[in-house]
């Protein structure tokens, strides 16, 4: 089978890499021309089922049903591909809905699309509506170029997690995070520092990574997989996936200078399961010098999110993250920054034994950040 993850724009690399290490299998880009928010691979359903639950960076994992070239006539397209999609997954008298997900496209209203569609469907399957808990939830993505019709695994955004209970500002999404600690180079094996901690997401999110635990590990029941009239043990699946989870120790270290920050991540990590693989701690960045000895730690990275400073403050803690990592990091260690305005974080990298090593925008709906990261080159 064909499958796309839909995943944030300037996540699509990382979730490449991320499918390879969960499914085994190759994965790329759909349309590099217009979008790297679609990464499509092929795999067995329980494949695709297995990454659904295991991503970190996914919004959606779609089945793909069929896929059409997108003219100017849109709905001529759509018909056209409704009528030669591949249906066979969607048994008849199950409940199903259409939902729309515009990629890079805006012409055309949503819910007309989700009338038009499921007009369609009605006309090949004898499926029931049901808009608020269906058995299948069909997803039909434009982009300029093509239109994807596709089977939904989940029956809502699989970006949100559960545990982000106390978040207070905090801006971040969880996929960010994820993917803003693969971009950094995060390792089970490595000595870690988050110097930001806020609701805890970056070292939530890394821990999750280095047990191989599902962000999803105590709702299940949001997959829709689990109800599809196919010959598979969902539940056995499921305790399979969960087998491999590794409880291993971890030399990760969330910190703030702000006690509530500290106490919303203690208690983020709590109901995420991950607790005992991060140690939380109230510390100021100009104390770390003391904390850590000299050449000790492997990474050092922080999602930076300082409301209310003022500018004089936001540059002095650029400068004690630079200042102190020039110490506490080994040779070629890894500095890494998530920023809105990384063009005030680079002169202070520069003043210090850093080397500039890469770049990459993430964004969050229409939000853009920067991630950066640096070698120590003591």
């Amino acid at each position: 089978m064909q499958a796309t993850i839909l995943c944030s724009r300037g996540l699509g690399e990382l979730a490449a890499r991320e499918i390879e290490a969960v499914v085994g299998v190759k994965a790329q880009i759909l349309l590099p021309q217009i979008t790297d928010r679609l990464v499509s691979f092929d795999a067995s359903l329980e494949g695709i089922a297995k990454c659904a639950y295991r991503s970190q960076l996914a919004q959606s994992v779609l089945i793909l049903l069929g896929r059409s070239s997108h003219p100017q006539d849109t709905q001529s397209a759509l018909e056209g591909l409704v009528v030669n999609a591949d249906i066979s997954l969607l048994a008849d008298d199950k409940s199903f809905c259409v939902r729309v997900e515009k990629v890079e496209w805006d012409a055309f209203p949503s819910q007309e699309l989700e009338r038009l569609t499921g007009e369609l469907m009605l006309k090949r399957k004898s499926l029931k509506v049901n808009l608020k808990d269906p058995d299948f939830l069909v997803k039909l993505i434009v982009t300029p170029s093509e239109l994807l019709l596709c089977l939904d695994t989940a029956k809502d955004d699989l970006s949100k997690r559960d545990y982000k209970i106390f978040s207070g500002a905090d801006p971040f999404k969880a996929t960010t995070a994820a993917g803003f600690a693969l971009f950094a180079g995060f390792d089970h094996k490595k000595v870690v520092v988050d110097l930001l901690c806020g609701a805890g997401l970056l070292g939530i999110e890394s821990a999750l990574i280095a047990q191989g635990r599902s962000p999803h590990f105590f709702h299940k029941e949001r997959f829709l997989f689990s109800r599809w009239a196919i010959d598979i043990d969902w539940d056995e699946q499921f305790d399979l996936w969960d087998r491999d989870i590794k409880e291993r120790p971890l030399n990760l270290r969330s910190l703030d200078a702000n006690n509530r920050n500290v106490e919303s991540g203690k208690k983020n990590a709590k109901i995420a399961g991950v607790i005992k693989s991060i140690s939380f701690a109230r510390i100021d960045p100009q104390w770390l010098d003391v904390k850590f000895e000299e050449s000790s730690v492997d990474l050092l990275y922080a999602l930076v999110n300082l409301p209310g400073r003022t500018p004089k403050d936001v540059d002095k803690w650029y400068d004690e993250f630079f200042y102190q990592g020039e110490f506490i990091l080994k040779s070629s260690a890894t500095a890494a920054l998530l920023t809105r305005q990384p063009e005030l974080a680079k002169p202070f990298a520069q003043k210090r034994r850093f080397k500039f090593h890469k770049e990459l925008q993430i964004f969050q709906g229409g939000d853009s950040w920067t991630a950066l990261a640096w070698k120590c080159a003591k």
